[in-house]
């Protein structure tokens, strides 16, 4: 990422295969139809990414959310906006109550108490709203460094676009034994989301195309909840893909499905960005008979 992200998030933009990110400044930006600038501030750069992840670090938010201390993370469309004003007319707490005020007319409500180094000041913190979904489901993170600039990260909901193909989970399954596909299933649910169709066929064209190859797929959760909940949940999601494969197929018999819970971690689970790797379904091969 630019500067931009470092300068006015001082998070982590954890980037995804074939994602691209456009950085716009001069006459060309315009303010975000959710939210626009502040009277007397100008706009100086706005990035936007199809789809991408936030993370901040916010103890009182992680506890919240996962009862474990540590970083948050939020995935969608992201915009990035970063508006100025030299003349500093403008108080930290002018700007925090005006977007307080604003969000809350959009239904959203404040997650967190946003303060940063200083005290109980509202500069130096990432605040953070969230609107209901039945509102449109959008997380802002408002962030002030001074009376002469602040940032607006706007998080809307969005499916990541598959963009995995069969040649590719073939080259993964040939050169390591098994290929990790990324599912965005609700959480807590086991159900298929309907993104997923695409990788389903891709996995069906895998199959296909080479007629000796079997899979076992396995599902695998993060650390988050009670161990027996976490392997029942990853079977089930297993157990789906394994299903809307063999469909497609036409042949059950060249698919399983295993789940491993929290078992098999490939990250650290006390980070957020850990926990997200290791929610994921591998496709493993398996000798045949």
């Amino acid at each position: 990422m630019n500067g931009l992200t470092r300068r006015c998030l001082q998070a982590f933009l954890l980037a995804l295969p074939l994602v691209y990110s456009q950085l716009v400044t001069g006459a060309e930006l315009k303010p975000h139809p959710m939210l626009t600038g502040m009277p007397g501030f100008v706009l100086a750069e706005r990035e936007d990414k199809p789809f991408d992840r936030v993370q901040i670090d916010d103890f009182e938010l992680a506890g919240k959310i996962s009862g474990q201390k540590g970083s948050v993370s939020y995935e969608g469309h992201i915009s990035v906006l970063k508006y100025v004003d030299e003349s500093q007319a403008t108080s930290e707490l002018a700007v925090f109550r005006n977007y307080q005020t604003a969000l809350k007319k959009i239904g959203a409500v404040q997650l967190n108490s946003g303060y940063g180094t200083s005290g109980n000041d509202v500069r130096g913190g990432f605040h953070v709203f969230q609107q209901p979904a039945a509102q449109g489901g959008a997380t802002v993170l408002l962030y002030i460094n001074s009376p002469q600039w602040y940032s607006l990260t706007i998080i809307q909901p969005a499916a990541l676009v598959q963009s995995v193909t069969a040649s590719a989970l073939a080259e993964s399954i040939r050169k390591d034994g098994l290929a990790t596909v990324k599912i965005n299933f609700a959480t807590g649910r086991a159900e298929l989301p309907a993104d997923a169709t695409p990788l389903i066929r891709e996995i069906v064209a895998l199959l296909k195309a080479d007629r000796q190859l079997q899979l076992s797929i396995e599902g695998h959760t993060d650390n988050v909840g009670q161990a027996a909940d976490n392997r029942k949940l990853s079977l089930a999601r297993a157990q789906n893909v394994a299903a809307a494969v063999a469909q497609g197929l036409g042949d059950p018999k060249r698919v399983q499905a295993v789940g491993h819970g929290a078992d098999v971690p490939v990250a650290d689970n006390r980070t957020e960005d850990g926990r997200a790797r290791n929610r994921r379904v591998e496709l493993v091969k398996r000798k045949a008979g």
